[in-house]
């Protein structure tokens, strides 16, 4: 990016408007390398604002007089008719701008020819997705997964279009000549000039056989400049500061240090104006005077950098010690190319196992390279803040009240993140605070024992044992961290080794200050809120009820799993659906074949836990076969190019990963839904009530425990996107739905019913955040760190803390009775016609109205001190 175009009053940014030029620079100038100077923030801004003349300038020579049956103008417009205008235009306009820049000036021949050379190769996409949609599709994934520049990307997909598919189905299109290409470019360039007179040019000879400059004008730098400034003056990088945020008292304010910055930052994170109307009223009437002081309490607790932690980290990533969170430093080595002989000795399969395997390693070298840059930037932030005796995060909340830091460096990123955190101020640990801090170092470290159980499962006494007769170890862990890396197996690797350490330096003395936040998470916290909306007895299964031992769902669901995997074994009916087009493909097993892959690769808490975490918030079979595939497939395959095993245990290619990602969804969801059956009813009313509202085009409402209206709006998108082949940026075009009762976006309902359990049972599990918050400050608790169902504090306040949590979620669910609270905010929203159709769909499932609860006593979760440990 040419830096020119910044205004003279960028000297003395502040970090977060210094650190978004440096993020904008960096993208453009990788943009520009890639797709030229069109695909910057200049030239879209300039696409923009011009694409819709372009198209009007198309459609009319398009539309116009038909030229004489033997000109180019003839073939042309004959071949141009097979694409959109505003294709069309946009190319053309991209083609141009690639030709000019802030800074530079191509000759009218280069420009036109340029132009000419984009309209052929839309021809050529539109005609290769006309004649084979699956090579087509085939052919750009391949492209834009190898390459970054679109010119690589083109030539690249007229090579694999021409070799054709498994079925030997091939593409060719003869390319357009030299005169043909300087032709239609002509054709194009004269659409700009005539409709884009204030942004392209063509300069006079400055000799006489001299060539004219296609160039920008400085109306249209002008206009470039002012989008570049604008970009950066909205996009401030957030960063932790000094100064304690100032309290949401209103629905937006300025965050941003800089007086300059244009972003301000909303309460809640929505487009919708009847969610902000509706936080506008909460905040006037003090309805949202609960949840705001929670929000306000939160962004206000200090926090400063744990430099040894920060430190170690450091040294891991430069002696390449591996551990989650660091990424490594050399990139995995990619086969080298077979000379032709080798090649051809080669067979099809080899050839095929071959050539998945070196796309497998760029994948993953290209991973690690985007995580590298964002543990660089994590790693600078955590310098700059080190040097801070204390800094806050400012906050704000998604629609559904979860709370979520401005900053991108906050304590609810991942683990090599949140361990750089302490709390600015301390207290005297305290005896108690002794034993509870090492509780969160056997939570931290979860390692597993000889019948594969988490100390982490285990009951608190047995946490403290494990920690106690492992002292000596934890111990060198911390003295020796780069020799003695058994800790980097733990869970939460640094969190660990924080924990440890904080452990050590406290050696056993009640007086010492401890600073560390140790963190209290509730037991499959989804759950949690279901079992207790419908008052499930079951709702011991999360531990809502005292017990001598803690229960774990995720294990109950193994075990289940475990049993249908089983009695699958010996089953020799198939699994899947066969690929008639192409049967060499592995899409179809025996249930035998799958079981015993699973039994063998061993069915337990990790590989279901996702699945049961995310039932809660509606997954379906398909969502979770795509779980199965990300936590389980596709690490084994990095295991097996990094040759740390010798076999994918779940067979050679994809096709047989995702044929057993999705058994293993099946098998779970069918686990989950005999273990979990009244919150099962509860999600399937929730979203008869959703669909009523939507089918008379209105959102479901309802009024959470902490006094914020949620609103749940979906709607169909109204902007569809013009894009050309390859590239990586598009122009949204405007496109306007009309309904029956007027211009109103109708609700989409299919999308609202599979909302609407997650984003309830996330606004109740924000609620019980924002009111625990509330409560602790109250009782003098103000050092306080939450990851939503995650609750930290100081382990001297642990045991107030733990009572607290526990004390504000009962009440919540003593106080409101949810379900059918939703249901009498459906029913007043909904017409006389839309309640009997309401009644009629409830009977469908057998209900009448809202579930009948069951027989959990809420009294219990006073003393369930599993509910969160």
């Amino acid at each position: 990016m040419d830096t020119s175009v910044l205004p003279d009053d960028t000297q003395g940014f502040h970090a977060e408007l210094s650190l978004a030029m440096d993020k904008l620079q960096k993208r453009e100038d990788r943009a520009e390398a890639n797709a030229g100077y069109g695909s910057t923030v200049g030239g879209m801004a300039i696409t923009t604002n011009y694409l819709a003349k372009v198209t009007e300038g198309v459609t009319k020579e398009l539309n116009g007089p038909r030229p004489r049956s033997n000109t180019y103008d003839f073939r042309l417009q004959r071949f141009l008719r097979n694409l959109e205008p505003e294709v069309i235009a946009l190319a053309i306009l991209q083609a141009g701008l690639r030709s000019v820049g802030m800074a530079i000036t191509s000759s009218q021949r280069e420009a036109v020819m340029r132009i000419g050379v984009a309209l052929n190769n839309e021809l050529w996409a539109a005609k290769l997705l006309q004649t084979n949609k699956k090579l087509a599709a085939k052919v750009e994934k391949t492209v834009r997964e190898k390459y970054g520049k679109v010119d690589l990307r083109v030539n690249a997909a007229k090579r694999l279009a021409a070799k054709g598919d498994a079925d030997g189905n091939a593409f060719v299109m003869q390319e357009w000549t030299n005169s043909e290409l300087a032709h239609a470019g002509n054709w194009g360039m004269n659409i700009l000039l005539d409709v884009m007179p204030d942004v392209f040019e063509l300069t006079d000879p400055e000799t006489f056989k001299g060539e004219r400059l296609w160039r920008m004008t400085e109306t249209a730098k002008d206009l470039a400049a002012a989008a570049v400034r604008e970009t950066v003056l909205r996009s401030p990088v957030y960063q932790p500061r000094t100064e304690k945020p100032k309290a949401w008292d209103s629905f937006i304010m300025r965050f941003a240090e800089d007086a300059r910055t244009l972003d301000r930052s909303q309460l809640i994170r929505t487009y919708h104006k009847d969610v902000m109307a509706a936080a506008r009223h909460g905040i006037s009437s003090g309805a949202m005077a609960p949840a705001l002081h929670g929000l306000n309490i939160l962004q206000s607790v200090p926090f400063r950098i744990n430099t040894w932690i920060m430190d170690t980290i450091i040294d891991c990533y430069n002696h390449g010690i591996e551990v989650d969170g660091v990424p490594f430093r050399n990139s995995l080595e990619v086969p080298k190319r077979k000379t032709d002989e080798e090649f051809k000795a080669m067979s099809v399969e080899e050839r095929k196992l071959l050539s998945k395997k070196i796309r497998g390693l760029h994948k993953a070298n290209r991973a690690n390279d985007a995580d590298t840059v964002q543990f660089e930037e994590d790693i600078e932030t955590a310098k700059r803040t080190a040097s801070a005796e204390r800094f806050y995060t400012p906050m704000n909340w998604d629609w559904r009240t979860r709370t979520y830091s401005l900053a991108r460096f906050n304590f609810q990123r991942e683990d090599r993140v949140r361990s750089m955190f302490l709390f600015a101020n301390g207290k005297p640990i305290g005896t108690e605070g002794i034993w509870w801090l090492k509780v969160h170092v056997a939570n931290c470290g979860a390692f597993k024992d000889a019948n594969k159980i988490g100390i982490d499962k285990k009951p608190f006494e047995e946490r403290v044992k494990w920690v106690e007769d492992n002292i000596a170890d934890i111990a060198d862990y911390v003295k020796r961290p780069l020799y003695r890396t058994e800790w980097t197996q733990a869970d939460s690797p640094f969190l660990f080794l924080a924990a440890c350490r904080e452990l050590i330096e406290c050696d056993n003395d009640p007086s010492y200050v401890t600073h560390l936040p140790t963190a209290w998470d509730g037991s499959c916290n989804g759950l949690q809120h279901l079992f207790l909306m419908c008052r499930d007895p079951e709702g011991r299964l999360v531990n809502l009820i005292d017990t001598q031992a803690p229960e774990d769902i995720y294990q109950v669901v193994a075990d289940e799993a475990k049993k249908l995997i089983e009695a699958d074994a010996g089953n020799m009916e198939l699994f899947g659906k066969p690929d008639d087009k192409k049967p060499e493909r592995k899409t179809v097993a025996t249930f035998d074949k799958l079981a015993k892959m699973a039994l063998a690769f061993g069915v337990d808490r990790k590989l279901v836990k996702r699945n049961v975490m995310t039932f809660s918030y509606a997954s379906k079979e398909f969502g979770m076969s795509e779980q199965h595939f990300e936590d389980t497939m596709a690490p084994q395959e990095l295991k097996l190019l990094k040759k740390e095993i010798a076999h994918h245990p779940f067979g050679d290619d994809e096709d047989e990963w995702r044929l057993a990602s999705r058994y293993l969804a099946k098998r779970v969801l069918a686990a989950i839904k005999q273990v979990v059956r009244m919150p099962s009813i509860a999600m399937a009313f929730m979203q008869v009530l959703a669909k009523a509202l939507a089918h008379e085009g209105k959102p479901l409402k309802w009024v959470t425990p902490a006094g914020v209206t949620c609103i749940n709006r979906y709607h169909e998108s109204t902007t569809e996107r013009i894009e050309l082949f390859v590239h990586d940026k598009g122009v949204k075009k405007r496109t306007q739905i009309t309904v029956a009762n007027g211009y109103e976006k109708p609700i989409a309902k299919d999308k609202a019913a599979a909302g609407i359990a997650a984003n309830l049972t996330h606004s109740m599990d924000a609620s019980h955040l924002l009111l625990s918050v509330g409560a602790a400050a109250d009782a003098g608790i103000t050092d306080i760190a939450t990851v939503h169902d995650s609750f930290g504090c100081l382990a001297c306040d642990a045991p107030q803390f733990l009572q607290i949590i526990r004390e504000t979620l009962m009440r919540m669910y003593t106080d409101h009775d949810i379900l059918s609270e939703l249901y009498e905010s459906c029913v007043a929203d909904l017409t006389e016609a839309g309640r009997d159709h309401l009644h009629k769909e409830l009977a469908k499932q057998g209900l009448s109205g809202p579930p009948e609860k069951g027989a959990l006593d809420l009294k219990e979760l006073l003393n369930a001190r599993y509910a969160f440990a």
